[in-house]
């Protein structure tokens, strides 16, 4: 078992904070609740104030982060901000206990082909270490898979 995998296995869950927060909430009422308060922001708008630097992978690169985050929100990726706050805003949804650099590597992995070696993933600014907004996470990932979306083929 590779190291990475234990370490998402062994990941205290801080999902009971937000069953204590939230006590008579199902994760539905709790999404639900989410979509009615937060507005949708168009994917060519997010990919615009992620603010990357120049790159023909920027875009793609956003838009995967932006979509494991959503994958484990089981929201829409639309509801994913850039100015989102990893800790006020999307606190709400269930997946908090385990969004971490581990997660959405493994959701990059699995839906982009971009394997990720564990040092590698550690060089990804945990979004649990400070206040941090989508586009401060879409960045730090940026800088590090950046070289090996270059050799994926193009996905129209």
């Amino acid at each position: 078992m590779s190291q990475r995998w234990r370490r998402l296995h062994y990941l205290p869950s801080s999902a009971f904070l937000v069953d204590i927060m939230w006590p008579f909430k199902s994760q539905q009422q709790r999404i639900a609740e989410f979509r009615s308060t937060h507005e949708r922001q168009a994917a060519d708008e997010f990919v615009r104030r992620c603010n990357l630097p120049e790159h023909p992978h920027a875009g793609a690169i956003a838009l995967a982060v932006r979509t494991a985050i959503a994958e484990l929100g089981s929201i829409e990726s639309d509801y994913v901000r850039a100015d989102s706050s990893l800790d006020d805003d999307l606190i709400t949804l269930s997946f908090w206990g385990s969004l971490d650099t581990i997660a959405v590597v493994l959701e990059l992995e699995q839906h982009r082909g971009v394997k990720i070696s564990d040092d590698e993933a550690q060089r990804i600014r945990h979004p649990e270490f400070s206040s941090m907004i989508v586009a401060d996470f879409v960045r730090a990932v940026f800088m590090v898979v950046v070289d090996k979306f270059s050799k994926l083929p193009q996905n129209g």
